[in-house]
């Protein structure tokens, strides 16, 4: 019988990154957290953000990936050659008859982008909700399912009869998303802020942004 080899947990992946940079003190200065932080991150008590992921992964020249699923090579070099053809799902955005809310349009971008989220994809900003924030339309925003949303994210949302929107996600409050966007400029070219409050069971999946390019 063939023995295969037992996959890492996620605490033991997250150590083989911290040995490989040093001391604990070096890795979490790395990270951008406390030695206390990422000492509770090694036993498993909690995760660490994207951020800290990232800084950590790339000194160590360690897959996000790998780190986060134990799929795939381990080595970030490894990781980009064989990705190299693959390309990361784009979301397009078309008109619907509900103002704010659009239909996807799937597309294809070739990258080799290094990913903690298996299921991450992208989506093309339309329309001038999140102008105020930076977004502007065109922008290319990448999203992670996997990631849990913070008050102040950018956040793509997919209804469950397929309606697209980006918001800025400011909480959840009693089965309530609370949300917020900017109504489309004035004469003046002022936007008004506004609170978008939806069901939690209206949203099939929620995705933060966590990174953005500013073109196609």
């Amino acid at each position: 019988m063939t023995n295969l080899k037992k996959k890492l947990d996620f605490p033991d992946r997250l150590r083989v990154v911290a040995d490989r940079l040093g001391t604990r003190r070096e890795a979490a200065e790395i990270a951008g957290v406390t030695l206390d932080a990422i000492i509770r991150h090694l036993r498993g008590d909690n995760q660490p953000s994207f951020n800290s992921i990232s800084r950590l992964c790339e000194a160590a020249g360690i897959s996000m990936h790998w780190l986060a699923t134990g799929d795939g090579p381990q080595e970030l070099a490894e990781f980009a050659a064989a990705n190299e053809s693959q390309g990361l799902p784009v979301m397009g955005f078309g008109d619907s008859a509900e103002p704010g809310w659009y239909n996807a349009q799937n597309s294809k971008l070739q990258t080799t982008l290094d990913l903690p989220d298996p299921k991450a994809f992208a989506a093309i900003m339309h329309g001038d909700a999140l102008i105020p924030e930076g977004i502007q339309p065109g922008f290319l925003c990448i999203c992670s399912p996997m990631t849990k949303p913070v008050k102040g994210d950018i956040v793509h949302l997919r209804r469950h009869d397929g309606l697209c929107a980006m918001r800025l996600f400011m909480g959840e409050e009693k089965g309530w998303l609370i949300l917020k966007a900017y109504t489309d400029a004035d004469k003046k070219g002022q936007q008004r802020a506004f609170e978008d409050k939806i069901k939690r069971t209206v949203i099939k999946d929620i995705a933060p942004v966590i990174f953005v390019k500013r073109k196609v």
